[in-house]
């Protein structure tokens, strides 16, 4: 099925003069095609292959072979691919100059108004040919009407997107306007809470300046902010003296004991009235060493010793002890270790010296 394709081509030998081409695919390549045409007095023909389409090049075209017949295709069937056009067929012209025995249809590239010809089809007249004109120009015109609902169809769309962008700019435009009054209104707010921040700030100072601080009770806030440091040393303090005097207090008990026992060495066959003075020194010194638990309580003090005849004894003295002289009881503090309550046992009651009981023998004193 033969398709034709009408063209109207300026002539560059008689300015606005132009020559009528009608092409016609007359073979199964896109490029197999017969030409007629006429510069409205006579009939030119002539048939192109697409196998001797390399003929048609010019010398000075620098192109690939398909690069031509795409070229071919576009000027002459007005083929082109989807898309883009690409940069091989832009700035392309046709153009037709007659002879006197024949019409060259010659194709050439614009470069910036300097023209570079690319090649070009020779189609020699031919008296005997008939043409139709009338069937040119119903095709020129069936053509022209595909072209206008092609070209109605494109502005429709085209309109239709610009009505999208159209809305697109509208709905950006609105919120470019609210985000500016959000923006106002969050800066308004934000200096609306500075200002009564600051109004709030400046009453506060306002009432601390005509307070009437009393100096005692700067005194104490002030002692209060400086009284952690003094608290630290003087629990230090407190610690040391607890552990000397633990100490002094332990070798003043090592002391009397030592004491006692020489005591007891040089003289064990003493009298009634030396024993009775060495058992109250005893009791003295115990007295004061022993806490005792209520006013004026009895104590049982219980003694196993060694007489000078290596006979053990025990005697149960009940006696009277008047408190008020007594230190006062034993206090747990927090601060004191293992270490230093071994070196206070002192104040843990202990074992009293055998007093002479009232009722008792003269052997008892004796031994005493």
């Amino acid at each position: 099925m033969s398709s034709e394709h009408i063209l109207c081509l300026p002539r560059t030998d008689v300015e606005g003069g132009s020559v009528l081409v009608n092409v016609i695919q007359s073979g199964q390549k896109p490029l197999d095609l017969k030409i007629f045409a006429s510069e409205s007095t006579r009939v030119f023909v002539a048939s192109v292959k697409e196998s001797n389409i390399q003929s048609t090049q010019s010398n000075n075209y620098t192109g690939s072979l398909e690069e031509w017949k795409m070229i071919l295709q576009y000027v002459l069937l007005k083929i082109r691919t989807d898309g883009d056009l690409p940069e091989l067929l832009q700035g392309l012209d046709t153009v037709a100059s007659v002879q006197s025995s024949a019409i060259t249809i010659s194709v050439r590239k614009n470069f910036s108004g300097i023209y570079q010809r690319l090649g070009s089809i020779q189609v020699p007249e031919d008296n005997r040919a008939e043409v139709n004109f009338y069937n040119w120009a119903a095709t020129a015109a069936s053509a022209a009407e595909d072209l206008r609902k092609q070209l109605e169809d494109l502005r429709a769309s085209v309109t239709a997107q610009q009505q999208q962008v159209a809305d697109l700019n509208r709905q950006l435009d609105e919120l470019i306007q609210a985000k500016k009054v959000h923006e106002n209104e969050l800066l308004e707010k934000f200096a609306a809470l500075i200002n009564a921040k600051k109004l709030k700030i400046r009453d506060q100072q306002r009432l601390l300046a005509r307070a009437k601080i009393e100096p005692s009770v700067a005194e104490e806030v002030k002692n209060s902010r400086i009284g952690i440091g003094r608290e630290i040393g003087s629990s230090r303090r407190v610690k040391r003296k607890a552990v000397g005097y633990a100490q002094d207090t332990a070798e003043q008990r090592s002391a009397d004991d030592d004491e006692g026992l020489g005591g007891e060495q040089t003289a064990p066959q003493s009298s009634d009235t030396e024993s009775t003075a060495d058992e109250l020194d005893a009791d003295d010194m115990f007295r004061h060493a022993a806490p005792v638990p209520a006013n004026k309580s009895l104590i049982e003090c219980e003694e196993n010793s060694d007489g000078p005849l290596g006979e053990k004894r025990t005697g149960n003295v009940p006696m009277e002890v008047d408190t008020n002289d007594l230190p006062p009881p034993r206090r747990k503090l927090p601060f004191i270790t293992n270490d230093i309550r071994k070196g206070v046992e002192y104040i843990k009651p202990h074992q009293l010296p055998t007093a002479v009981d009232e009722h008792g023998d003269e052997s008892t004193d004796d031994e005493l």
